[in-house]
């Protein structure tokens, strides 16, 4: 991994120190810090595992799989995690306007004409 700026190759992780930082790692990005320049950005957790397995020879291809399947499956689960979410919101505001409406009361003269006699 290199610095998108200055293109130094000694980066570091960045610790989460802003309110959007939360939405990027919702996404499945992580922040880093260019030790150089002092850059801040955010790269994709699968291009720092696919670097890093680059790295590291003694890990086989089963290995780099596996850990490819477990991203999509995380991924997957964040991504239904954030639907299910969004469709409760949506009933929910729903649910609110239909309370909010104002609802004309029933009509029911037959009932009426009995209580008056």
């Amino acid at each position: 991994m290199t610095c998108p700026h200055c293109g130094n190759s000694d980066i570091r992780r960045s610790h989460s120190s802003q309110r959007g930082d939360v939405l990027h790692r919702a996404f499945g990005r992580d922040a880093y810090r260019c030790r150089k320049c002092r850059l801040r950005f955010f790269l994709p957790r699968y291009a720092q595992i696919a670097t890093h397995a680059k790295k590291k020879s003694n890990r086989s291809g089963k290995a780099a799989k596996l850990l490819d399947f477990r991203q999509r499956k995380r991924l997957t689960r964040r991504l239904i995690a954030i639907a299910v979410f969004v469709v409760m919101f949506a009933m929910f505001g729903l649910f609110l306007q239909h309370i909010m409406e104002d609802h004309p009361p029933a009509n029911n003269s037959q009932g009426a004409d009995s209580s008056n006699q």
